[in-house]
């Protein structure tokens, strides 16, 4: 889908344009197992029982081979690079590993390198930092933004920035998961009372919106 889309605006930037550039799908992989989906798309096709005639199938599938690299697999000596590239790559390797943060002050001349590049570098340290935090539960903001403010004071106030961000978003949450508890026994609530005037537990799934396993527990409750 992505390679699709550079290809749809590589065209669309110039309409005298008639070939397309190559395009390396590349795909840098840090989950817990070793990659075990397809690799070609020629391997997502259901091709016929008979051999001979997937044989001759197979020949006009479309094969767009994927690159994958398994970053765990990469000794850390050989995640070379500055700046983002090389924050990426360590942090995609360690990113669920308890000591990030000693990680990121290691690397606090990358972080300093990507926020001299102004707005770009500083989304992309936002995004980096988040990305963290929602992967790894064993990492604690605050512990973070401790240390970043400790080694450098601007980014330090990016990772605050994203600690009041992240606070938002869970208050947000907290407040929708909240109403939807509320609806939920207001629901509940007005399910009993159709079942108390003997309405049957069908009827009652309809109007409360319920599942009727829901609505037939209640019933063994009134029981």
């Amino acid at each position: 889908r992505y390679a699709l889309r550079v290809w749809e605006r590589w065209l669309a930037a110039d309409d005298a344009r008639r070939s397309l550039p190559p395009l390396l799908p590349l795909v840098l992989y840090h989950g817990r197992g070793s990659w075990s989906s397809p690799r070609q798309l020629a391997e997502l096709f259901e091709l016929p029982d008979d051999p001979a005639a997937a044989a001759r199938v197979q020949r006009w599938l479309p094969r767009f081979e994927i690159l994958v690299q398994q970053v765990a697999r990469l000794p850390i000596e050989r995640l070379r690079g500055r700046g983002m590239a090389h924050l990426t790559l360590l942090l995609l390797e360690h990113v669920r590993s308890p000591h990030n943060v000693d990680l990121l002050a290691d690397c606090i001349d990358d972080l300093q390198e990507e926020l001299a590049r102004g707005s770009p570098g500083l989304q992309n340290i936002q995004r980096l930092l988040t990305y963290i935090y929602q992967l790894n539960s064993s990492i604690g903001v605050r512990e973070v933004v401790d240390m970043l403010q400790s080694q450098d004071e601007r980014v330090g106030e990016v990772a605050r920035t994203i600690e009041q961000q992240l606070l938002e978003k869970g208050r947000q949450e907290g407040r929708q998961e909240g109403r939807q508890e509320g609806a939920e026994a207001a629901r509940r609530t007005f399910a009993l009372k159709l079942l108390r005037k003997g309405m049957p537990a069908e009827t009652v799934a309809e109007l409360t919106d319920l599942p009727v396993a829901a609505i037939a527990a209640l019933a063994r409750e009134l029981s």
